[in-house]
């Protein structure tokens, strides 16, 4: 290209490349300035609630405005409204955090302010350990805590965590899940969350094609069967199946309610530990703390006894049903195999617990 033609290019492109630019630098200042408005916005609706006494409430302000800007300004509220709320883990972490901003714009005063802070925490904080026991440890075991993964290197390690409810969830592929919530106490210096073994999962029931040999040594009550009949006696069995798929039904019902009241029973412990913990004084040795553990042992037995009553209920009905279905037929045979069936109809209910101090799983 000669020098001429060459030169008469960069005229034109250098005014195109300069004007591209300046319609693309202010589009993304206009993105950062809207941030940083958000942010602001956030921060002066946490200030407006804390000068009104309202913690609670200012909490989730400070915390979207620090995800959008972290600034020294930000993270120090957000750091004393966790402290005087009780999360002295979490406030602990952002007077850390607000530390490293402050030296970072070299703001001496504020990192000395902030790591004072930062330690006078120390001695506060509640540390909690998870255990895993090898029985209990799989290879692609997961565990939650509060819907987070707990990574596998910070398993056996006392860690800092806030006071109060913690929920922990263990599963595996191929393994039934486990959830359980673990109570953190104000006052204790650790406290530990342990992880049991996860049972294997079930093979779906497809048909029952053969009659079921009777069980051994199961604790379940065995269906009675009635008396063989003729074709000719077809309408005693039939009153006969109305009145036991009748009691089936009632059963069924009773047993569901007896159910839906021992969750109602979880439910009212769970927050009855809950309240206490937010109230600041909740010892194990208190008498709100011993109520509420009280009142979940009543309620898992009470859930024991409803789905017991419910899974008796669903055999009578199914025992009615055939006594209805073979009432005026000769097929005598088959009507016992259904109601040998309808005997090995069971339950099992087992109950497992993990963690310390008062725990409650589903």
């Amino acid at each position: 290209m000669r020098p001429a033609s060459l030169l008469r290019a960069l005229f034109v492109a250098v005014p195109l490349a300069l004007s591209g630019g300046m319609f693309f630098v202010p589009s993304v200042a206009h993105a950062q300035g809207e941030d940083r408005a958000l942010a602001l916005d956030l921060f002066e609706q946490g200030r407006a609630l804390v000068a009104h006494g309202d913690q609670k409430a200012a909490l989730p302000k400070f915390e979207a405005a620090a995800k959008v800007m972290r600034t020294f300004g930000i993270l120090l509220n957000l750091a004393e409204c966790q402290e005087k709320l009780g999360r002295t883990a979490s406030a602990w972490a952002t007077w850390r955090e607000a530390r490293a901003v402050a030296a970072e714009a070299h703001k001496n005063d504020d990192e000395a302010m902030a790591a004072d802070r930062a330690r006078a925490l120390e001695p506060r904080l509640t540390r909690l350990t998870i255990v895993v026991p090898p029985t209990a440890d799989l290879p692609d075991l997961e565990i939650r805590r509060d819907g987070a993964v707990v990574p596998r290197a910070a398993w056996g390690s006392a860690t800092p965590v806030d006071p109060g409810v913690h929920t922990f969830e263990e599963q595996a592929p191929g393994r039934k899940s486990r959830r359980v919530d673990v109570v953190v106490d104000p006052g204790a210096v650790g406290a530990t969350a342990t992880m049991m073994p996860l049972e294997s999962e079930a093979a779906p029931v497809i048909a029952v094609v053969a009659p079921v040999p009777p069980l051994a040594a199961e604790p379940f009550a065995r269906l009675p069967l009635p008396p063989q009949e003729s074709t000719s006696g077809g309408s005693g069995q039939a009153i006969a199946g109305w009145v036991v798929g009748g009691l089936g039904v009632a059963a069924a019902v009773a047993g569901i309610a007896v159910a839906v009241e021992g969750q109602g029973q979880h439910t009212d412990a769970l927050a009855a530990a809950t309240a206490c913990i937010a109230a600041g004084h909740c010892p194990t040795t208190s008498a709100a703390y011993m109520a509420a553990q009280s009142e979940e042992s009543s309620a898992s037995t009470t859930k024991i006894e409803g789905y017991a009553t419910l899974g008796a209920g669903g055999a009578l009905l199914v025992t009615g049903v055939v006594l209805l279905a073979t009432a005026h037929s000769g097929r005598s045979h088959a009507s016992n195999v259904a109601l040998q069936a309808a005997q090995a109809v069971q339950l099992r209910v087992s109950t497992t617990g993990a963690g310390a101090g008062f725990t409650m799983g589903w």
